[in-house]
């Protein structure tokens, strides 16, 4: 990840108590800074005649990173800089929770200037409660002028965690609360129709990636846990959106459908998005029934609203 020959560099990490040398990022910064400056405080008060630098060589030792000397000379003087940044509360208790929002990192996040913008309003609450837990940062949601859920804050550590490339460390620690995110940020789920003869044969649920690093991780994790699916490339297409011609760049469809692989995915990993998970829950109610009789009471639970399935109102 930073680049050094693993082997007698690893040595000399685990056996000799050394350590990579390397300026610390923002998620380098988000795990240790909050320590760090805890501990310059705690060693000044107990220690009044030490300097900084007697302090900066103490925290070296005990903390995996190097914090400079000139950040810790600032810190004893009543300045925060470095530890004002959202820490990342990393542990085996957090890390679904950090997987998850590292899943939504690689779908809909805003990997620029941070921030995630979504239509479903539990889907973007669902998100900053993960990201409160993996951060113990609590983030506002807000609707936006253009009928958007969104959520205000920087993301220092997700935009950090994109840039570095360790979200694939995630990915591959936590693979079900990774493809969570990423499920709830660019998948779906639809029926397999003939309108002509009107029957409903399967399920199918799809996801779309525009990115190949995430789509070979993506394939890599479903395979890993069990499911059956099929891969669709498709190098650049025209679609009309809401009566606008939008030119889409290529992308990859990972698509899985049946009865069991449908069940299976409920199981393990679903959806948090409202809709999709009321229409993905509505078509395995209709398992138990003949193609004909799934068609005709699909057609009475939705309608086809562009290129849409749409639940219909409730009757008054």
């Amino acid at each position: 990840l930073y680049r050094v020959d693993p082997g007698d560099k690893l040595r000399e990490w685990l056996y000799e108590g050394k350590k990579p040398k390397f300026r610390a990022r923002t998620f380098e910064r988000a795990l240790w800074y909050r320590e760090a400056y805890r501990l310059a405080l705690e060693l000044k008060k107990e220690h009044p005649e030490w300097g900084h630098r007697e302090i900066t060589a103490i925290i070296n030792r005990i903390l995996p990173i190097s914090v400079p000397e000139m950040t810790v000379y600032f810190w004893l003087r009543g300045r925060r800089g470095g530890a004002n940044v959202t820490p990342l509360k990393l542990s085996k208790e957090t890390l679904p929770a950090v997987a998850y929002c590292v899943g939504v990192l690689c779908g809909d996040y805003k990997r620029t200037d941070g921030g995630l913008k979504a239509k479903d309003r539990e889907f973007v609450e669902y998100f900053a409660r993960m990201y409160e837990i993996a951060t113990g940062v609590r983030i506002k949601v807000g609707l936006s002028r253009e009928g958007f859920w969104v959520t205000y804050e920087k993301g220092g550590w997700l935009r950090s965690c994109w840039s570095t490339g360790l979200w694939k460390v995630f990915a591959e620690l936590d693979p079900v609360n990774w493809l969570k995110g990423l499920f709830d940020s660019e998948g779906s789920v639809s029926p397999v129709c003939n309108n002509r003869k009107k029957v409903l044969a399967s399920i199918a649920i799809k996801l779309v990636i525009g990115d190949a690093e995430i789509k070979r991780m993506v394939v890599r994790q479903l395979r890993r846990l069990g499911f059956k699916f099929r891969e669709l490339y498709v190098a650049g297409e025209e679609r009309e959106i809401e009566g606008r011609r939008v030119r889409f760049g290529e992308y990859w469809s990972i698509r899985f459908r049946g009865w069991s692989q449908a069940q299976k995915f409920a199981q393990l990993i679903g959806f948090r998005v409202s809709y999709r998970r009321e229409m993905l829950q509505d078509l395995l109610k209709l398992k138990r029934f003949p193609p004909r009789i799934r068609y005709a009471i699909w057609t009475q639970w939705y309608h086809k609203e562009g290129h849409r399935w749409r639940r219909r109102p409730p009757s008054p």
